[in-house]
């Protein structure tokens, strides 16, 4: 781990398995509850919502996902 500018650094090889996860889907730029539905139909045993929120606020805030606008409209993006 390296701190770039004001963010850390993180290479995906060192995510948890989880979050790995959620970066298969943001392939492409998704609204956040349609970005959670997808991981709920083709994970065996998805994390509960609240973990999913957590998950993807913690990786904005490490650099690697990129969050566009707010609440029930926010959509997320890979920035690495």
């Amino acid at each position: 781990m390296k701190q770039t500018s004001s963010r850390w650094f993180i290479p995906l090889t060192n995510l948890t398995s989880t979050k790995k996860r959620f970066t298969i889907f943001l392939k492409r730029k998704l609204a956040s509850g349609l970005l959670y539905n997808e991981y709920c139909t083709l994970v065996k045993s998805p994390v509960v919502d609240r973990a999913y929120r957590k998950y993807m606020e913690r990786m904005v805030e490490l650099g690697l996902v990129k969050a566009v606008g707010k609440g029930r409209w926010r959509e997320f993006e890979l920035s690495v």
